[in-house]
């Protein structure tokens, strides 16, 4: 009965939880979740955020849409679910989306940082001690069994860059610093530029390979592609590899100075 539990949808699933005791003991057990993971990872969802325009507010929603539903179709239509409601309880602002792991949902507004299940509906918020500008991203360490936020933002001086590099471990809710980027991020104080998570536990950004030019003034279109690498930080080591780009790349287009290939 477990594995066949396991490979419903979330929904129905939280919604065994009314049956007795025993379901909703097992929805919550770190085996169960670990098992409903697994088998869902092998058909990934898309999650789109959605947003409903009332009389006097907007709320804004998480649908999960399946991958394979788009590949067949691509004028899909999105419905609003109420169910995965994102705005706070007086809709005075709206959450942004840092990135998704594992069931949970990182979001940010302003100096608050929130950490949100859709399928249980709860969400832990704290607000950010430092008022420096950090780009965030979010992953989760396998090695250790824990979810964790990285931070970092760019301090210039007479044009010269360098980074701080924090993580938040969500076991010890606690900000380190870890070692700086070895090389320059392409983009500066853009909190909504996040780098990309893959589920080897990696976090990834495009970055320039140098430092020691004005960082205010960098003409990004002049910038060729060998320039470029792509940085990966191991959130179980906490240790940067740098990576080539594929060969093949005649130009490196920037948009609102975010790299695109």
């Amino acid at each position: 009965m477990t594995e066949i539990l396991s490979l419903l949808p979330v929904k129905p699933l939280m919604q065994f939880r009314c049956v007795n005791k025993f379901y909703n003991t097992l929805v919550f057990d770190p085996h169960f979740i670990q098992m409903h993971l697994k088998n869902f990872a092998r058909n990934p969802n898309l999650m789109v955020i959605a947003r409903q325009y009332n009389f006097n507010s907007v709320d804004d929603g998480v649908v999960n849409l399946p991958i394979s539903l788009l590949l067949k179709n691509s004028l899909t239509t999105i419905y609003y679910d109420p169910y995965y409601r994102l705005t706070n309880e007086n809709g005075s602002y709206h959450w942004r989306v840092i990135g998704s792991c594992n069931g949970l949902i990182c979001l940010y507004h302003g100096s608050r940082l929130c950490l949100w299940n859709p399928a249980t509906r709860t969400k832990s918020e704290f607000v950010l001690a430092s008022q420096e500008c950090f780009v965030f991203s979010f992953g989760y360490d396998s090695l250790n069994g824990n979810n964790k936020l990285v931070a970092f933002n760019i301090t210039v001086k007479s044009g010269n860059a360098r980074s701080v590099v924090k993580v938040l471990s969500l076991k010890d809710n606690y900000w380190r610093n870890i070692q700086c980027f070895p090389v320059l991020p392409l983009y500066k104080f853009v909190r909504t530029q996040n780098g990309v998570y893959f589920s080897s536990t990696t976090i990834n950004w495009a970055l320039q390979d140098y430092f020691g030019l004005d960082y205010y003034h960098l003409n990004y279109s002049s910038i060729t592609p060998e320039k470029y690498v792509i940085l990966s930080l191991d959130l179980s080591t906490e240790t940067y590899t740098q990576l080539l780009l594929p060969r093949g790349f005649i130009r490196c287009h920037v948009i609102s100075q975010s790299l695109r290939f």
